[in-house]
This record gives structure tokens, C-alpha cells and sequence, in this order.
């Protein structure tokens, strides 16, 4: 009886310790999507969203060609930030189906974010170049991709809670 208990415990062992490092993996590939956002990710969205509303403000051609060059320096840097959680996230395996799920969503949003934040940049700069842009139809794509781009970063919060990770402030696109 003694024996079938040890056995039975060794096998319990044994479980308990091969389902750690799954946690420990999905941690780190959490830990690479979340890491870079109050530092880096935050700031450069407040300058765009700054940038932005300069842009509606501007009651000159001068202020507004300012405000457009602003809201350029701020889609660099939200990339620049993207970029590096981009690379932390792909370094980083997996080791659960939740975990694989949370680093596809995460990967999309990242990517789609910088997509947009492109296609937008090309927009602004054809406008700064003085050529005829119908703005509404031109935004039209980037707008739409960011829409897609909050939904991945919600797929991929929502994978990473069936981990047992929470974000303390939510998705990456949240802000």
C-alpha cells in the first residue's frame, strides 16, 4: 500500500513540475508583450494623441504643416516601440496552446498597429508635399486595420487570462 502511495506521489510530483515550466514559458512571453507599454508605448501614444489634436486645432497652414511633422515623429516612435516588442514576442516560445494563441494575437496586433501607423505616415506626408489627397477615402484602410488591431490585442489579453496572466493595464492597442 506504502509503495502504490510513493508511486502515486511521484507521479503527482512529476506532473506538478513538467506543467511549471509551461507557466514559466507563457510568463516570458507575457512579460515580453507588457514590459515596453507604461514605458515606452504610452508615452509615444499621448504624443500622437497630442499631435493630433494640434492638427484639428491649427488655424494656420504653418500650424498645421507642425502638427502634421509632430504626428510623424510619433508614429517613429510608436514603431520603433512596436518593433521591439515585436522582436521580444518572437523570441519568446510558447508552451501552451493558450500561450500560442496569446503570441499570434499579440504578433497581429503589433504588426497590423504598424501597418496603419504607415499608411497613415504615407497619407500625411503626400499631404505635406502639397499633393491633392482626398483624406477621409485615404485613412479609410489604416483606420480599418486599427480596428482590427484592437480586437487581436483583446484576443490575445483574453489568452493570456486563460494562463493566469493579467495585464495590469490591458492590451498593447488599448491606449
Amino acid at each position: 500500500m506504502t509503495r502504490h502511495r510513493s508511486a502515486f506521489l511521484a507521479a503527482a510530483v512529476a506532473l506538478l513540475t513538467a506543467a511549471s515550466p509551461a507557466v514559466a514559458d507563457d510568463g516570458s512571453l507575457f512579460n515580453a508583450y507588457v514590459a515596453r507599454q507604461a514605458s515606452e508605448v504610452d508615452p509615444a501614444s499621448n504624443a500622437y494623441l497630442r499631435a493630433v489634436n494640434r492638427v484639428g486645432k491649427a488655424r494656420t497652414p504653418r500650424a498645421a504643416r507642425r502638427a502634421f511633422r509632430a504626428v510623424l515623429r510619433a508614429n517613429r516612435s510608436i514603431n520603433g516601440a512596436l518593433g521591439r516588442i515585436e522582436a521580444e514576442l518572437e523570441a519568446q516560445a510558447a508552451s501552451s496552446e493558450h500561450g500560442a494563441r496569446a503570441r499570434r494575437q499579440g504578433l497581429m496586433e503589433v504588426r497590423g498597429w504598424q501597418l496603419a501607423n504607415r499608411l497613415e505616415s504615407r497619407v500625411i506626408r503626400r499631404i505635406l508635399a502639397g499633393k491633392r489627397v482626398n483624406v477621409p477615402r485615404a485613412l479609410r484602410k489604416p483606420n480599418r486595420i486599427m480596428r482590427r488591431v484592437y480586437g487581436n490585442g483583446r484576443k490575445a489579453v483574453r489568452a493570456f487570462r486563460r494562463v493566469g496572466l493579467t495585464s495590469p493595464v490591458g492590451a498593447v492597442s488599448a491606449k
